[in-house]
């Protein structure tokens, strides 16, 4: 019973891991998974800005690219940093230059967005990233919650000792 009741509390924190990691990359998910870029409208756009910086996590550096792009769609104007479904870094410094270099700022751009939210735009829509391996660890934790949080209410509804009445 003790180790059901860890198990099932471990399932909640990997559950709210899951749900924190799902909701900090939703573009990415979102684009993977549930959006059809074959459904998706584009129009031309503009490289607004472009650059790299760094970041040093874990004490491995990372290194980003940051562009930003303008366009119009439906009159009206849209801006976004969304450049593909994955990550914006790696561990190689060549990754990010190369999408800078790709991305001069001024380049024209052909931006592709969804026509029932232009505001979820992309320039490479076809990328996929890591979303399965957030929603497989989202399932995984579901599963985990189910099946013990069952194993733990038919332990207490069948096999728990009834208190007799107080006087």
């Amino acid at each position: 019973m003790k180790f059901a009741m860890k198990l099932f509390w471990g399932g909640i924190i990997a559950l709210a891991f899951s749900l924190w990691l799902i909701l900090s990359n939703w573009h990415d998910i979102k684009g993977s998974y549930f959006s059809a870029p074959t459904s998706f409208s584009s129009t031309e756009g503009r490289i607004v800005s472009s650059s790299t910086y760094t970041s040093m996590p874990k004490r491995k550096t990372n290194y980003h690219y940051s562009i930003e792009y303008e366009f119009t769609a439906n009159g009206k104007n849209y801006r976004s940093d969304e450049i593909t479904f994955d990550d914006n870094y790696s561990l190689e410094q060549k990754f990010a230059q190369a999408y800078v270099s790709k991305y001069p700022v001024g380049k024209k751009v052909t931006v592709y967005y969804d026509p029932r939210e232009p505001s979820f735009s992309v320039l490479e829509p076809e990328e996929k990233g890591y979303a399965a391996v957030e929603l497989l660890f989202l399932i995984i934790s579901a599963l985990v919650i189910v099946l013990s949080g069952g194993y733990l209410l038919i332990m207490r509804i069948f096999f728990s000792e009834k208190q007799p009445p107080r006087p």
